[in-house]
C-alpha cells in the first residue's frame, strides 16, 4: 500500500514538494510563536518528532487531492492524518506537549486535564 508520485500523477511530485516545504514552514512558525528556535536542529529525537507530524499534513493533503471525487468525511485516512496534524499544532499553541517543553528547555511539565491525542500523550 502507497503512493508513487510523478510529474503526472495527482498530485504530483512538484506539488508534494511544495507541501512539504509549506508544512515544515507553518510547524516552524507555531513553534517560534512559542519562543523556539527554528528550524529545529536537535536534539535529533526533536527532529524526528516534528518530521513525524510534518508527514502527517503532507500525507492529508496527498490524500486529499487523491480522493477529491469522493465526500470527505472523518472516516477517511486523510482525514486521520489531519486530525493528528491539527492535534499536534494545537499541543505547540497550547505548550501541552513534552516536545514544545523540552524545546524550551522546561524540565517540569504540567499537563491540564486534557485529552490524549490517540490516547498517546504530544
Amino acid at each position: 500500500m502507497g503512493f508513487a508520485a510523478t510529474a503526472t500523477t495527482i498530485p504530483t511530485t512538484t506539488q508534494i514538494s511544495t507541501w512539504i516545504d509549506q508544512i515544515s514552514a507553518e510547524i516552524d512558525t507555531e513553534l517560534a510563536a512559542q519562543g523556539v528556535s527554528t528550524p529545529v536542529a536537535t536534539p535529533a529525537n526533536a527532529v524526528l518528532t516534528l518530521a513525524l507530524y510534518a508527514t502527517c499534513g503532507v500525507a492529508a493533503l496527498v490524500e486529499g487531492a487523491q480522493y477529491t471525487q469522493a465526500r470527505p468525511n472523518e472516516s477517511t485516512r486523510g482525514a486521520a492524518w489531519q486530525k493528528k496534524y491539527d492535534a499536534f499544532l494545537e499541543s505547540i499553541r497550547t505548550r501541552s506537549s513534552v516536545l514544545i517543553n523540552a524545546l524550551l528547555g522546561q524540565t517540569q511539565y504540567s499537563f491540564p486535564d486534557a485529552e490524549l491525542a490517540d490516547g498517546f500523550l504530544l
